[in-house]
C-alpha cells in the first residue's frame, strides 16, 4: 500500500463529504501501519464529523498516546469533549494545547467558549482573558471579537460590548451571527436608556483596540 496516494485519496473524499469512504481508507492504513499518529487524528477528526463522538475520542487519544505533544490532536479532543458537553475536561484540554502552541488561536477561541458553557461556574474574566489573548495573537479575527462582545455583554459592560461587537462586523461584514446579536445588544440599550438607566460608559469612545490589547 503506497500510504501517500490512499492518504491523498482519503483526504479527497472527506473534502468532497463522502466520509465513509474517507473513514474506511484510514481504517485500512492503520491495519498495516498503526504507529502513525496522523492518520488516527484524521480517522478521529472524521469520526467526529459522524458524530461518533467516543469513537472519535478514542481514535485522537492513540494519536496523543503516539505523539504526546501532538497540540492539533489535543485541539480535536477539546472539540470532541465539547460536543460531549464535557465542558471542564475540554477547558482543561484547551489549556493543554496552549501550554504547547502559545500562538494557536482557535484554541484561545474554544476555551473562552468551553468556559462560557461550563455548569458549575461563570468565570467571565477567565473567559474575557482568553479572548483578548486570542486578539492580541491575530487582531483581524472577527469570530474574536464576537465573543469578546458577548462576553461584555455578560459583564453588563453594554457601551464596550457595541464596539466589540461593530470591529467584528467591520471585519467581517457577512456575518449574520454578529449581526443578529448587535442588533439585541442596541435594542437593549436603547431600552435602558428609555428607561433612564445609565449604562458604563468608562470608555463610550472607539476602543483602540490595537493598545488595549497589546498589553494582554
Amino acid at each position: 500500500m503506497e500510504i501517500k496516494i490512499e492518504l491523498s485519496k482519503a483526504i479527497n473524499f472527506h473534502q468532497q463529504g463522502n466520509l465513509k469512504e474517507a473513514k474506511k481508507i484510514y481504517e485500512d492504513i492503520l491495519k498495516t501501519n498503526p504507529h502513525l499518529a496522523e492518520i488516527h487524528l484524521n480517522l478521529g477528526i472524521i469520526l467526529k464529523s459522524m458524530n461518533k463522538l467516543e469513537e472519535a475520542d478514542e481514535s485522537i487519544s492513540k494519536a496523543i498516546s503516539l505523539k504526546p505533544n501532538f497540540d492539533l490532536a489535543y485541539y480535536h479532543m477539546g472539540n470532541t469533549k465539547y460536543k460531549l458537553k464535557k465542558f471542564d475536561e475540554s477547558e482543561y484540554i484547551y489549556k493543554k494545547v496552549i501550554s504547547l502552541n502559545s500562538k494557536f488561536v482557535e484554541a484561545y477561541i474554544n476555551l473562552s467558549r468551553a468556559q462560557s458553557c461550563l455548569l458549575y461556574t461563570s468565570d467571565a474574566a477567565a473567559e474575557e482573558d482568553s479572548v483578548l489573548k486570542a486578539i492580541n495573537l491575530n487582531p483581524n479575527y472577527a469570530l474574536s471579537y464576537l465573543n469578546y462582545g458577548l462576553i461584555l455583554q455578560e459583564l453588563g459592560d453594554l457601551s464596550n460590548a457595541k464596539v466589540a461587537l461593530q470591529k467584528s462586523l467591520e471585519l467581517n461584514s457577512n456575518s449574520f451571527l454578529t449581526k443578529y446579536n448587535l442588533d439585541i445588544l442596541l435594542k437593549q440599550i436603547d431600552l435602558l436608556k428609555k428607561i433612564g438607566l445609565e449604562l458604563n460608559i468608562n470608555n463610550l469612545a472607539n476602543i483602540d483596540f490595537k493598545k488595549k490589547f497589546s498589553n494582554n
